[in-house]
């Protein structure tokens, strides 16, 4: 039997992709760990704070000097973001170190979740400076995968959670970073990206990865779009004339670390590749291209997932939304039926289908997915116990990861 005010219940398909910044999407949340006895300004624990521009966070007493003192990197943090991210939201929540949490169970922490219910506009989590060594992050995200399904069971739709990968051995690069590929926890993404430019500023940054840049790079993206793009849809103001969208920022990302310590560019192909495949995010670069760019945007998961990438993940929530919006005006409404058969009448399914079409129509405008379909069989006998069976398809966009070209020197072309 329908709860009362469930409305209208979206179940995910998997296996339809055959896989072997506009408006709201760019609001984001960052929770980050400080030492409760010492807060910075007048910010509270487990409150959220709406963030526009850097000064918000400094107006609240996220200063420079806060970082220094505590040894933790917060306005960096929120200065990275906005500084790939101008046009995007942010929401602050701290959180207490001395309570030694895991992103997981902060994620089932009563206050956390309170801070996120507060939030109902935020699409995307990040945890930064709290227990998250990347050795033990097998077991995590599964964990974390767990609260965000059960905010989906209150149709709260978490888009991705994106963890730091922290500390570690150098031992890690060559095998002993856990398989996030063999996990179950689609919406879950791990960073092991480190900037050597911060990593230098502090000893307490040294094992550190970047949440920052890659909140910042998500934010400023379209659903549809990979992390790993070189070139963005719409970049902001001071870039469009750029020919792509790189982190190397004046000192930023001149180069690019594991957070282990370990140098991109002491690696070899193969390694880099088997970290990928692991499902990890960090920062390369392009032989003879200028600019660092993150690796991909992988999430814990199969390969195979239809769910396997952040922007799947991103496409599909937005599709759910939208559809959910659409059809919840028609809930307890009246159901025409056909007097011959007792079913649905046609021009009854006809009126639902053309919401939901219209709704997943502006996805196709903005160029975020390719297409549609949505389908409602004619018999059914709906009731209170018993809903209306819709299902929903959209034609996720590609991305292309590679160019095989074959080039050879001739004479003349015809």
């Amino acid at each position: 039997m329908a709860e009362t005010f469930d409305g209208v219940n979206v179940a995910k398909l998997n296996g339809l992709l055959g896989e072997t910044a506009p408006g709201e999407d760019n609001i984001v949340a960052l929770i980050y760990g400080v030492d409760g006895e010492y807060l910075p300004g007048t910010a509270q624990l487990y409150q959220a704070y709406e963030l526009l521009q850097p000064q918000d966070a400094i107006d609240l007493g996220c200063t420079a000097s806060y970082d220094a003192n505590n040894s933790v990197y917060l306005l960096g943090s929120i200065k990275d973001f906005f500084s790939y991210a101008p046009n995007a939201r942010l929401y602050l929540v701290l959180v207490d170190v001395n309570e030694e949490m895991a992103p997981s169970t902060l994620m089932a922490f009563a206050p956390v979740q309170a801070a996120i219910r507060s939030m109902p506009k935020v699409k995307g989590i990040s945890f930064a400076g709290v227990d998250s060594d990347a050795a033990n992050l097998g077991t995590e995200v599964e964990l974390v995968q767990a609260q965000i399904n059960a905010f989906a069971d209150e149709h709260r739709l978490i888009d991705f959670v994106l963890i730091q990968g922290n500390k570690g051995s150098s031992a890690y690069v060559t095998g002993n970073l856990p398989d996030l590929r063999t996990k179950n926890a689609p919406q879950v993404s791990v960073s092991i990206a480190q900037d050597p430019y911060i990593a230098a500023q502090d000893a307490a940054y040294a094992k550190q990865a970047d949440i920052g840049s890659v909140l910042g790079m998500l934010a400023v993206r379209k659903v549809n779009e990979n992390l790993g793009s070189v070139d963005i849809v719409n970049k902001p103001n001071a870039y469009k004339a750029d020919p792509n969208y790189t982190l190397t920022r004046a000192n930023r990302w001149a180069d690019a670390k594991l957070s282990n310590g370990t140098y991109i560019s002491t690696l070899s192909a193969t390694t880099k590749t088997a970290i990928t495949n692991k499902g990890y995010i960090f920062v390369g670069n392009y032989e003879g291209y200028d600019g660092m760019f993150f690796n991909d945007s992988p999430t814990c998961v199969t390969a195979t997932s239809d769910y396997n990438r952040i922007e799947n993940n991103r496409t599909w929530n937005k599709a759910a939304r939208l559809i959910r919006q659409a059809l919840l005006p028609r809930v307890k409404g009246v159901v025409k039926k056909n007097p011959t058969t007792g079913f649905i009448k046609n021009s009854t399914i006809g009126g639902w289908i053309g919401a939901a079409n219209r709704a997943l129509q502006t996805m196709v405008t903005a160029e975020e997915i390719s297409g549609y379909k949505v389908t409602i069989a004619a018999n059914q006998i709906p009731n209170a116990s018993t809903p209306v069976k819709v299902r929903a398809e959209v034609v996720k966009d590609g991305i292309v990861h590679a160019f095989d070209v074959e080039l050879g020197l001739t004479n003349n072309v015809s």
